[in-house]
């Protein structure tokens, strides 16, 4: 008989029984064996070592009692008798030892002792085995002295014959179908089955043959391992034909795979995807473009290892609406149609600005848009921050997509600036954090002049008071007077400022900030002393020639003083407070307007007893203003020539 080597499971049977050899009695032969719960005996189809598991042997027990019939065969002294025991069944494979034999086995068999093989098959099938029992007598030819001599053959005289029907179960295919999903009905599932993070999905295991009774016992298994996104490995293990997998949060993408088994083995490949935000563009009739941030998406996710994803600010009008178009990608296509429902929350720490809801049927790979609309940002100037948090529900259950934090320069109108340059991320900051909570032009007004008007930003030409990098004059271009504001929110507050500007200056970037902001209508004074007439009190240009200036003004010669004037305020540079008009600007340069003293403070230093007018070429004397009070016409800004 030939011998094979297969891999797989095996089975159990005990064979016993008792044969009673008699003329008279008919004889049966009884087959126990290790079975299902229900008497059927059912083995798992063989693909492995046939020693990787625990085989047990198929035994036959017997007791050989009384005579058997000789059908008239003479019985020589010296002849033998003897058991012989045989299971057929083609297709299956009988093993005992390490000796393995296709389709029968047979044994010679004593009485009292075991007959001990082993089955498998590595076709999963319905077998019918036959198990018998014969006993045979030698036939020999006789001998002149009565024994027996030469072997003419064996005699079956007595045979005992039972059959058993045997399951060799293995796994057909496996089926699938989602459990919130319009397709409801089971599918043959494919190699690779493709879900959403959340959804869960019913796998049915198909034994085959499809009639057999039962699946063997502790079968099918089924091993689920997985990954996190931290490459931890989890594994769950049970036994059951029907299995329920959640694509649960937390289990890495595309590394996951599910394996039954019942002798031979099915895998499928989960592959866990979610929707994928790749940019937000903000867009609107209240939105304006920021220089450095361009046409690009404000918010785009990046594909690069260990880089942070582009995350801009947005300029936008108050009490305003814009809108939020939002792309939104699927790596690969779902095995199912899938209803989802994407939300985007619009908050910050303290309350929720709005929650949007998009309804989807999601299935092919790709990218979709989605847009927010109706977004709201407050009646007035200030940095806004919102949490931008895209999620989705499935199974009634949250499963985080993407949050991101913007930032939001909240101004008046859209700015005025003439040079859409200078609309910058730094300039934005400052110009609304200063003017933070501002409802009224008039408010911007007071906080922008009370700051950039002040001592923090001066610097007369000859004053070492403070450490600069850049000292900005009223000639200079508007690129330089910006300089002012950059260092400071790049450094930070006075003590760190680098660039500083006269009072010409400080008015014109004054003007600029509020321009910036969406108003047009501040405009630039330039104050000068008088004597004899009130005539040319202030001037649009600074470049009048005086001799007669402001002595001690911040501690030097000044000729004039610069002013915006912005909601009938006349903010004065290097002071940080606004006056009414021309002539209280000039009175409050020149303070008391006394010849030079000295006075004394609390620790006895003395220092001059306050600005005048006076003439370049002798500072300590001061001069008289002119007789009388300005007329309306006086104090308005004389035109350049």
């Amino acid at each position: 008989m030939s011998k094979q080597f297969f891999y797989g499971l095996f089975i159990f049977l005990a064979f016993s029984g008792t044969v009673a050899l008699s003329a008279n009695v008919p004889d049966t032969l009884n087959v126990t064996a290790q079975t299902s719960p229900d008497g059927n005996i059912i083995a798992a189809v063989s693909v492995q070592n046939p020693f990787s598991e625990s085989w047990a042997s198929i035994t036959l027990k017997g007791e050989y009692t009384g005579s058997p019939a000789h059908n008239n065969t003479e019985e020589i002294p010296g002849t033998k008798k003897y058991w012989k025991a045989k299971a057929t069944c083609n297709g299956v494979v009988f093993v005992i030892g390490n000796n393995y034999y296709n389709n029968e086995i047979s044994y010679d068999w004593q009485a009292s002792s075991d007959f001990n093989f082993w089955i498998k098959s590595t076709t999963a099938a319905k077998y019918t085995i036959t198990f018998s029992l014969y006993y045979c007598v030698g036939i020999y030819k006789k001998k002149n002295d009565g024994n027996a001599g030469d072997f003419i053959r064996w005699s079956p005289i007595k045979t005992v014959t039972t059959t058993r029907d045997i399951w060799i179960v293995g796994i057909d295919k496996i089926m699938v179908k989602p459990t919130n999903s319009p397709d409801t009905s089971y599918i043959d599932s494919p190699d690779e089955v493709v879900a959403l993070v959340g959804t869960q999905h019913t796998f049915k295991v198909i034994r085959t043959p499809s009639n057999a009774p039962a699946w063997p016992s502790g079968k099918p298994k089924w091993t689920l391992i997985s990954f996190n996104e931290n490459n931890q490995r989890f594994e769950q293990n049970n036994v059951g034909d029907v299995m329920y997998i959640s694509a649960a949060d937390g289990i890495t993408l595309l590394d996951s795979t599910l394996t039954f088994e019942c002798g031979n083995k099915k895998t499928i490949k989960l592959i866990n995807i979610k929707p994928i935000l790749e940019s937000v563009d903000f867009q609107g009739n209240g939105i304006q473009k920021i220089n450095e941030v361009g046409d690009d998406p404000e918010w785009q996710k990046t594909n690069k290892k260990n880089s942070k994803e582009r995350n801009e600010p947005i300029c936008v009008v108050k009490n305003n609406k814009f809108q939020a178009n939002s792309k939104i990608s699927m790596s690969n296509d779902l095995t199912f149609q899938t209803d989802v429902s994407i939300f985007v929350e619009i908050g910050n720490t303290t309350k929720t600005f709005g929650k949007h809801r998009y309804d989807w049927k999601l299935k092919n790979k790709g990218t979709f848009d989605l847009i927010i609309l109706d977004i709201t940002v407050e009646n007035m100037v200030y940095i806004g921050t919102s949490n931008y948090d895209f999620y989705y529900n499935v199974n009634n259950k949250k499963e985080n997509m993407t949050v991101f934090t913007n930032t939001a320069y909240v101004t008046w109108d859209f700015s005025k600036l003439q040079d859409a340059r200078y609309i910058t991320k730094r300039h934005l900051q400052y110009a609304c954090r200063t003017a933070n909570g501002s409802k009224t032009l008039a408010e911007i007004g007071d906080k922008i002049g009370a700051d950039i008007m002040s001592k923090d930003y001066f610097k007369v030409e000859n004053d070492n008071t403070y450490r600069y990098s850049r000292y900005i004059t009223t000639d200079h271009p508007e690129n330089q007077l910006w300089l002012i504001v950059d260092h400071v929110i790049t450094m930070g507050r006075a003590s760190r400022i680098r660039a500083r500007g006269d009072c010409g200056a400080q008015a014109q970037l004054m003007k600029k900030i509020i321009e910036l902001l969406g108003d047009d209508s501040a405009k630039i004074a330039y104050v000068f002393p008088r004597h004899n007439s009130w005539d040319g009190l202030a001037h649009e240009s600074h470049n009048e020639v005086e001799q007669l200036g402001f002595g001690y003004v911040m501690g030097s010669w000044n000729n004039y003083e610069g002013c915006c004037i912005f909601q009938n305020k006349w903010w004065m540079g290097g002071f940080g407070k606004s006056q009414d008009n021309a002539l209280k600007v000039l009175l409050y340069v020149t303070m008391n307007n006394k010849d030079k003293g000295y006075v004394s403070n609390a620790e006895g230093i003395l220092s001059d007893n306050g600005n005048r007018q006076c003439w370049e070429t002798n500072q300590n004397r001061c001069i008289s203003y002119p007789p009388g009070q300005p007329t309306a016409s006086q104090l308005e800004i004389k035109k350049s020539n």
